[in-house]
């Protein structure tokens, strides 16, 4: 088995998704219906062992429908560092020096 595949089987810390959408205001029923798609999606994900065997922690946030709010709620995920850019690991990135 290849080094990283062991890596990754090892690691059981659980992999979090940072939901950011409109749950209140003009978008709320889209939003709503697009979080209750994720939700199940993740309880169906997890009941079958999950992503090389880690759970997924999902948490969603509110909008609003105000963009100032979902500027504010990203760079709060950001900080936290509960989001990764898409493909930063594969282009050799590190995000703690590229932020």
């Amino acid at each position: 088995m290849p080094r990283w595949s062991q890596r990754r089987t090892r690691s059981k810390v659980p992999v979090l998704i940072y939901g950011i959408m409109e749950l209140s205001g003009t978008g709320a029923t889209p939003g709503t219906n697009f979080d209750n798609g994720v939700k199940l999606a993740v309880k169906e994900i997890n009941a079958a062992g999950g992503i090389l065997g880690r759970k997924i922690d999902y948490v969603s946030t509110d909008t609003q429908t105000q963009p100032g709010v979902a500027k504010a709620v990203a760079q709060k995920a950001i900080d936290q560092r509960r989001v990764r850019r898409p493909g930063s690991r594969a282009l050799g990135l590190d995000d703690r020096q590229h932020g």
